[in-house]
Formats: C-alpha cells, sequence, structure tokens
C-alpha cells in the first residue's frame, strides 16, 4: 500500500484545531461569559485537567517516536503501538486534546467555552479518527482489528 492509498483529510494538520478550539473558547469567556460556573478555587482542578491531557499526549508521542513511526496523520505507520495508554484508547493523543480543552474551559468557569469541546470532539472524530482507523485495517488487518476489539475508541 502506498501513501497515497491511505485515506485522507483536507485541512489542516490536528494542533491547529487545538489552537483555534484555545482561542475560540478564550473569545466566548470573554465576549459572551453567560453562567461562571465552577467558582474559584474549584476552577483550578482546571490545571489537573490540562497537566493530565499534556501528560497523556506527550506520552503517546513519546511511543510514537520510540517505535519509529509517524505522529502525523494519514502517513503510513511503521508500527502499531498497543503500550502505554494505547492500552486504554486508541487516541490518546486526541483524547489528551480534549482534555486540555476541558481544563481550559473549568479554569475560564463560564458556560460558554464547554461549547467548543463536544465540537473539537467532532472534528477530531469525523475528520480524523474514522479516516486514520480506515488506513490502520487496510495496514494492519487482522491485528487491528484484534486491537480494536480490545481496547475503545475514546477512553
Amino acid at each position: 500500500m502506498t501513501s497515497s492509498e491511505l485515506p485522507r483529510t483536507a485541512g489542516p494538520p490536528p494542533p491547529v484545531y487545538l489552537l483555534a478550539a484555545l482561542l475560540g473558547e478564550w473569545a466566548l469567556h470573554t465576549w459572551f461569559p453567560v453562567v461562571h460556573w465552577p467558582t474559584w478555587p474549584w476552577r483550578w482542578i482546571g490545571l489537573l485537567f490540562i497537566l493530565k491531557g499534556v501528560i497523556l499526549a506527550a506520552a503517546a508521542r513519546w511511543l510514537y517516536l520510540k517505535h519509529h513511526t509517524s505522529v502525523r496523520p494519514f502517513t503510513r505507520s511503521d508500527a502499531l503501538v498497543t503500550e502505554g495508554p494505547f492500552r486504554f484508547t486508541r487516541n490518546p493523543m486526541y483524547t489528551g486534546m480534549l482534555l486540555v480543552l476541558s481544563g481550559e474551559a473549568l479554569l475560564f468557569g463560564s458556560v460558554g467555552p464547554w461549547l467548543v469541546v463536544p465540537a473539537m470532539w467532532w472534528v477530531l472524530h469525523f475528520l480524523f479518527v474514522l479516516k486514520e482507523e480506515e488506513g490502520m485495517r487496510l495496514q494492519f488487518g487482522e491485528r487491528y482489528a484484534d486491537y480494536c476489539a480490545r481496547v475503545r475508541r475514546w477512553g
């Protein structure tokens, strides 16, 4: 299978969407704060979400590098990584992004930023995850099907 046979999506890579989502949360909080909840000091819990999201994504990236496979979506993978956070979710980097967004929304403490989280999930799921999984099935066949049977898509 050549890289041209792999499923593709048009548009920027996931980190660009994450940056846009972070800015979107800030804008919604700044210009349309709606309801303020939770109150301080509970909003500091958002830092734990951010930290967990960064650690989860960094661990996944480190494993990709360890196995000499590409982090970029829609490129041929040289290995099927199933260890570390990949034992609990097939998409630890994307899950990490959603945790970071949830943490920022908690820190802001208004309802508006929470609208961005499901929108980002939609973007990741339909523009990346489903298409990446199609490519992994083509490339790894039964090994990937077994992995999917053991590990949830969104852990």
